[in-house]
């Protein structure tokens, strides 16, 4: 939705509308209450995409090549954390068919490293969206169903299910995900 001043915003779950440019991350608690997980989007230099006039972050599987900015097809992103979180500085992250495991830990500073506890985290009013070939300029010249984007939790030995990711993403208040699978995750086992 958007406020009566035209900015994104978002209901929350106690009917209060938020601007979705700077609601929280959120996760239901006990008793369906909503709490912050804590995660803060890393400081990022949005210079190089205030420039660009409908800014889109490209992602597409394999070896970046040196110097990746994400602002075309031939500059993408392997990594689509990379472009999560420079979505903060406004851009949509387009990300091309294949498969893609997460590399952001979730993992408290100071604490013993669980190699399941990484996931895609969205950050607050993040558009993203799967299913490009890899060669479109604009977002309704996707071809639908022509390329499966998969966001996977298979971080461990292929197909064994005790070494996926507990959660293959973290979602945010007013972040949209489209034309993505999402597969592998198993949410057991992380003590709170």
């Amino acid at each position: 939705g958007s406020s009566s001043s035209g900015q994104p915003c978002v209901v929350d779950g106690g009917g209060e509308t938020r601007d979705a440019r700077t609601a929280g991350i959120r996760a239901a608690g006990e008793g369906g209450e909503p709490f912050t997980l804590g995660l803060v989007p890393p400081t990022v230099d949005c210079a190089p995409y205030a420039a660009a006039p409908a800014c889109a972050l490209h992602v597409r599987p394999g070896a970046a090549v040196p110097g990746a900015d994400g602002l075309s097809w031939a500059t993408a992103f392997s990594d689509v954390q990379d472009a999560l979180d420079r979505a903060t500085c406004g851009c949509e992250v387009w990300i091309a068919g294949g498969t893609y495991t997460p590399t952001r830990s979730l993992d408290a500073p100071g604490t013993a490293a669980d190699p399941r506890n990484r996931s895609f985290v969205l950050w607050p009013g993040a558009h993203v969206y799967g299913g490009f070939v890899g060669n479109e300029a604009d977002r309704p010249s996707i071809a639908t169903g022509a390329s499966e984007t998969i966001l996977s939790g298979d971080l461990g030995q292929a197909g064994v299910r005790d070494d996926d990711a507990y959660h293959v993403v973290i979602g945010a208040d007013g972040a949209e995900l489209g034309s993505v699978t999402l597969r592998w995750g198993n949410a057991n086992g992380l003590e709170a």
